[in-house]
């Protein structure tokens, strides 16, 4: 190989690595690269993009770095930087570059399109649970947007059918079904990640405001965790509280 050739060759690997759904693929990329950290050719390609990847941030920065970038004026470099997160392996950190994607990028249509076909076709479930959140931001009006957000509602995966029950708040199309949903997703067991409790709590504040049935839900939760042993599968006391607490202050009950 030539060496023009050759670290367009790495580029392409290198770029591999960051967006390729298939994680074994990626290690064994990723050990081919950094051999190629003997070649002077390649030496300067390589260590600029590895110098991006490590030493990471913890999620919890890396989270918050993303969630400040909101305010950062839109450019090409935010946005490929926002793609690469919304494959990060933390959950905080995909759903904070999908809330900057659909804000910061809302209406983009190329981008739009892009993100509707990741939500319908990513490999892993955790793309699709991130760009559901991001174009019911930012897309509203996506040809089948709504449709969609309704498939997910039944998907195997427990975030997917979060981020479609959310969605369908956000588009207004929500019903008890989707509260039903949100319910059983916020129990210990339910498979998804307590980072994400934030938004679930969010969701049902906004989509049954003062609702009677959500108290009267919240109430019962906290009676069946009175009890001692094992916790079991209801939904989780703290969680209840901070609905009580923020949606219902001044209720006599």
């Amino acid at each position: 190989l030539t060496p023009l050739r050759a670290r367009a060759l790495a580029e392409e690997i290198l770029d591999t690595i960051e967006r390729s759904p298939f994680r074994n693929l990626n290690r064994r990329l990723a050990h081919a690269a950094v051999r190629g950290l003997r070649s002077e050719h390649l030496r300067e390609v390589l260590n600029r993009r590895i110098n991006v990847w490590f030493p990471a941030r913890d999620a919890f920065s890396r989270a918050r770095l993303l969630y400040q970038t909101e305010s950062w004026p839109p450019s090409d470099d935010l946005k490929a930087a926002l793609t690469i997160a919304l494959r990060d392996e933390d959950v905080r950190c995909r759903i904070a570059a999908a809330v900057v994607f659909g804000k910061l990028f809302a209406g983009d249509p190329l981008l739009g399109q892009k993100l509707l076909t990741e939500a319908k076709r990513a490999v892993r479930p955790e793309v699709r649970e991130a760009c559901l959140i991001a174009l019911a931001i930012g897309w509203t009006t996506a040809d089948g947007l709504a449709e969609l957000t309704e498939t997910a509602l039944q998907d195997r995966y427990p975030g997917v059918r979060m981020s479609g029950a959310l969605g369908r708040i956000l588009l207004g199309l929500h019903t008890e079904r989707e509260l039903d949903v949100l319910w059983a997703l916020g129990g210990w067991h339910s498979g998804v990640s307590v980072w994400r409790d934030d938004e679930l709590i969010s969701g049902i504040l906004n989509g049954w405001p003062r609702a009677d049935a959500v108290k009267q839900r919240c109430l019962a939760a906290l009676r069946e965790a009175r009890g001692y042993g094992r916790r079991g599968d209801g939904f989780r006391p703290e969680s209840a509280w901070r609905i009580l607490i923020e949606g219902f202050a001044g209720d006599p009950d």
